[in-house]
C-alpha cells in the first residue's frame, strides 16, 4: 500500500509541477480553476474526484492569487485506510507557503 501511495504522490508532484508553470501570471479565477481541475483529471487515472471551486477558494486565497485544489482518491474507502486526498496549491510560492502548512 506505501508503494501505491508513493507512486500517487509522485504523479501529482509531476502534475503539479506541469500545471503551475502553465498558469503562471493567470488570474484565479474560475476559468483558471477549471482549466486546473480538468488538467489535474486527465493527467492521473487515480483521482474520484478535484475539487477546485469557492468551497475550497475562498476569497482570501484568491485575493494572495493562490488557488488550491483538493485531489481525492479512494473516496469509498474506510477513513482508518490512511488519507485519501491532497491539497495542491498553486501560485507564488510565498504566498503558497502558508497554505502548505494549514491544516483544514
Amino acid at each position: 500500500m506505501e508503494i501505491e501511495r508513493e507512486r500517487k504522490l509522485s504523479i501529482l508532484h509531476d502534475v503539479f509541477e506541469e500545471i503551475n508553470d502553465n498558469i503562471s501570471g493567470k488570474m484565479p479565477n474560475k476559468e483558471t480553476r477549471e482549466f486546473i481541475k480538468q488538467s489535474i483529471l486527465e493527467k492521473t487515472d487515480f483521482l474520484d474526484e478535484v475539487i477546485c471551486d469557492e468551497s475550497n477558494n475562498p476569497p482570501d486565497t484568491i485575493d494572495d492569487e493562490v488557488i488550491i485544489a483538493r485531489c481525492i482518491w479512494n473516496s469509498n474507502s474506510s477513513p482508518d485506510s490512511g488519507f485519501s486526498y491532497l491539497d495542491l496549491a498553486f501560485g507564488n510560492p510565498e504566498r503558497t507557503y502558508k497554505y502548505l502548512l494549514t491544516f483544514r
